[in-house]
């Protein structure tokens, strides 16, 4: 599947924001936060997890610190112990996994216009 360049920044930046969407009383952003939530309880035990709640979750605790790719480094190197371009590929397998939960949601259509 591929994603349109808006759909994949906006699903980056809501699991940035994962706590706070989690809080959110709209309903496009509570069915995001579930959309993200199938997507960790899919990748339960796995890489992709460890980069869900490492990286992404913890990304804007660490933004003082560090850039984003540092930090992405640093989690490939640290936690995952794999090779950065292997990490934007578990990233990349994370923001199709959201977008497709989120499309069974009714938050994104994909097909004809």
């Amino acid at each position: 599947m591929v994603l349109e360049k808006w759909i994949y920044k906006h699903i980056e930046e809501s699991l940035y924001n994962y706590a706070k969407l989690k809080e959110s009383k709209l309903d496009t952003e509570k069915k995001l936060a579930a959309a993200i939530e199938e997507t960790l309880e899919y990748f339960k035990g796995s890489d992709q997890e460890k980069m869900m709640r490492e990286y992404y979750f913890k990304a804007k605790k660490q933004s003082d610190k560090y850039s984003k790719g540092t930090f992405h480094n640093k989690v490939c190197y640290d936690v995952l112990f794999i090779d950065p371009s292997s990490g934007y590929v578990i990233r990349r397998e994370i923001v199709l996994r959201v977008a497709l939960s989120a499309a069974t949601k009714g938050v994104y259509r994909f097909g004809k216009k």
